[in-house]
């Protein structure tokens, strides 16, 4: 059966449903008279079944895996597609047009190819079909994944960028030479070209393209914007005039509440222990079992308790041992607990009633309440935590947790229901939501004591709001990366490969880049905050002289990034992880 190849110029080519966010817009910017290159697509539905095969192996064999039988397949039959592509030319851009694509989220997700030959061109579309794919839970895929593949000829163009309406009749036009693929790829900044609603530019991107070729891409943004609706776009000058690559609506970050913390003043460095321990053991059997005990006598002389980390690396444990080691540790906790807090205040309503007032706001007197009870011995913590190791450890050989981390979202009564039915109920997934709905809860507490104590990092603010969570440093691809709850992603470059890592973390942080990246698309799209082009030696310097996993609050609005510089004594490791 011979492959349908759909003109950009045809009505069909106009239903995103039908060929994918990206070929339509074209399509519509092309029926509206625009600067757009010709182009053939392959519509959703070409690849004959394959995704959706492909798609059912990533569960049990992995996307890589996955991937390889795409491009590996013989169907459907590709042979006679580079005779009907020399049409466009011997130089070829072989580009994604996904459904998904019409949202900023998926912007720089799936693969493109540039300088594809016709008779390269099979092994290109099988390429863009096999990125559709991606990794359980990593991303908000569909489970068949649809995938159009639009086909247009390459251009060598002196200039190109991107072009976005800002403010009520302002555009802001990033500039580079040649090729837009290192900007919208973060490898590049750009120069920027300020353009105001009497057609004025300013900044040193007019230097670079020309006054008058500022006025066109102005020109152009308008008109796209008064025809489709889009406010952003791709575009390429070459002799021929400014063209049009691509046309879309801007992220935008969905309203969020300030924080409770937005006016707190500076605090001492017992709140970022604090911060420490609360992100370690945020859940209900954390704050039940662990934060009472481990909190207590923690201020300005003591800004936390230092202990090796939990032992869940043990060998095989028994459902009796583990049983026995949960009836200590609970009884251990609560002796602990007794104690450390007898005449802070009412029962019931100690340790709980300082945990509140930590997350409204009231982190003075939280801190003081604390500091007035008595500590524990490093015996008496090594003893619950080795008891609760046999625990957690029991739970991670019975597949009901991935991690220590899931094990304090769990509460009281599930962790005895999973022992004494030796099944580990509810699936790690859940357990995984349970402990970011967890984190969230403590996130604007965590975010204020690490923005009080910590070292400030400072870079270009390109996506709103605030989050906090731990330091996940990706200096290449993301391959074997650590996916952590609430995680903020620390990079070099924002590069479109650190996509999925976006789903569910708190903060982006980058050395390089610029706001035209599409990373930073994705960035917006999700809520997350964003800051980049921090000072390379000092943002991985202060992160590579903290402790494993640090502490990091970002600030998209004021373009500010804050580490918390703990350094654990030798031998010490961080709890809870």
């Amino acid at each position: 059966m011979a492959i349908e190849l759909l003109s950009l110029q045809s009505e069909g080519s106009l239903d995103p449903a039908r060929v994918g966010g990206k070929a339509a817009r074209l399509a519509a910017a092309l029926s509206a008279h625009l600067p757009v290159l010709p182009g053939l697509v392959l519509p959703v539905g070409a690849d004959d079944g394959v995704l959706e095969a492909a798609a059912a192996q990533v569960a049990s064999s992995g996307v890589h895996a996955a991937r390889f039988t795409v491009m590996g397949s013989t169907t459907p039959d590709l042979s006679d597609l580079g005779d009907a592509l020399r049409a466009l030319g011997d130089d070829l851009v072989v580009r994604s047009s996904s459904p998904l694509e019409e949202a900023a989220e998926y912007s720089g997700v799936f693969a493109s190819y540039i300088g594809v030959t016709p008779d390269e061109a099979a092994t290109a579309v099988r390429g863009v079909w096999a990125s559709a794919l991606t990794d359980a839970g990593q991303a908000a895929t569909p489970d068949i994944p649809r995938m159009a593949v639009l086909v247009q000829p390459r251009v060598e163009p002196a200039v190109s960028g991107t072009a976005q309406v800002t403010g009520e009749a302002g555009v802001t036009i990033l500039t580079v030479r040649g090729s837009p693929a290192p900007l919208l790829s973060g490898w590049a900044r750009g120069d920027a070209a300020i353009v105001d609603a009497a057609g004025r530019a300013t900044g040193p991107g007019v230097a670079l393209a020309g006054a008058a070729m500022i006025a066109e891409v102005a020109t152009l943004l308008r008109n796209v914007q008064a025809t489709l609706g889009d406010d952003l776009i791709e575009w390429a000058a070459t002799g021929a005039g400014v063209l049009l690559l691509q046309a879309k609506r801007a992220a935008r970050r969905p309203a969020a509440p300030a924080s409770v913390h937005e006016n707190e003043p500076a605090m001492g460095a017992e709140a970022a222990g604090v911060a420490r321990l609360v992100h370690a053991f945020a859940g209900a059997l954390g704050e039940e079992l662990m934060l009472p005990v481990l909190l207590a006598g923690v201020g300005p002389a003591s800004t936390a308790p230092l202990l090796p980390g939990l032992p869940d690396n043990r060998p095989l444990v028994t459902p009796a041992a583990a049983g026995s080691a949960w009836v200590a540790a609970q009884a251990v906790a609560r002796a602990l607990r007794a104690r450390a807090w007898r005449g802070v205040a009412p029962t019931g309503r100690d340790a709980a009633g300082v945990l509140a007032n930590l997350r409204s706001g009231d982190v003075g007197s939280a801190l003081e309440r604390l500091a007035s009870t008595v500590p524990s011995s490093a015996e008496d913590l090594s003893a619950l935590l080795v008891a609760l190791g046999t625990v957690v450890s029991w739970l991670r050989q019975e597949g009901a947790v991935s991690g220590a981390d899931e094990v304090w979202a769990m509460s009281v009564a599930e962790v005895g229901q999973t022992l004494a039915s030796a099944v580990p109920g509810a699936g790690t997934g859940q357990r995984r939501d349970a402990r970011r709905r967890a984190l969230l809860r403590w996130e604007p507490f965590i975010h204020t004591a690490v923005a009080g104590t910590g070292a400030v990092v400072l870079g270009e603010a390109v996506s709103g709001g605030s989050g906090a969570g731990v330091a996940v440093v990706v200096r290449g691809l993301p391959t074997d990366t650590v996916h952590l709850s609430r995680m903020v992603v620390v990079a070099p470059h924002p590069i479109p490969q650190l996509a999925p890592l976006l789903w569910g973390a708190s903060g982006l942080v980058t050395a390089g880049g610029s706001a035209a990246a599409h990373l930073v698309e994705v960035a917006r799209s999700r809520g997350v905050p964003a800051v980049i082009g921090c000072d390379e030696a000092r943002l991985f310097g202060l992160l590579d002289g903290a402790a494993p996993f640090p502490l990091v609050a970002v600030d998209g609005d004021a373009g500010r990034v804050v580490i918390d510089t703990f350094v654990p004594r030798a031998g010490r490791h961080a709890l809870g992880r």
